[in-house]
């Protein structure tokens, strides 16, 4: 009888150890939920992937002037001699409102490196401290 009761106390104690583990964490998740890695922020778009840092840096900050809302709508033209890298841009448009966003579009056209210009329109949105470009496409003069 008493070993009868030793057995049922440890298989009792046994049984509520067992409540402290997460069963589920023992086992393998399935290849597809396991993490493989991670995303990172997204980079951002500028306006042709031949601009540098320093060129999208004087570039970005023409766009900025550009599409300012309270500006004259008038076109920014923007240099960079170390690359000799220049470039204008123009609002084609007044500003309107999407998905709660102020944003604009615009044209643009650059030369890089002394290279064919490159003509582009665009389209941008005002996020809290600066413009996003949202999206380029080639433009035919």
């Amino acid at each position: 009888m008493r070993e009868a009761l030793r057995i049922v106390a440890v298989a009792s104690s046994l049984q509520l150890c067992a409540c402290s583990f997460d069963l589920p964490s023992l086992i393998p998740p399935a290849a597809d939920e396991m993490t493989t890695g991670s995303i990172g922020p997204a980079r951002e778009t500028r306006l042709t992937l031949r601009m540098g840092d320093e060129d999208w840096r004087r570039a970005k900050a023409s766009l900025a002037v550009a599409l300012d809302l309270h500006g004259n709508g008038r076109a920014v033209r923007w240099d960079n001699p170390e690359t000799h890298t220049s470039g204008i841009i123009v609002p084609a448009g007044p500003p309107h409102v999407e998905a709660d966003q102020v944003c604009r579009d615009f044209h643009a056209s650059m030369t890089v490196a002394e290279g064919e210009p490159v003509h582009l329109t665009g389209h941008a949105c005002k996020l809290p401290d600066e413009w996003s470009i949202r999206s380029t496409h080639p433009r035919v003069i």
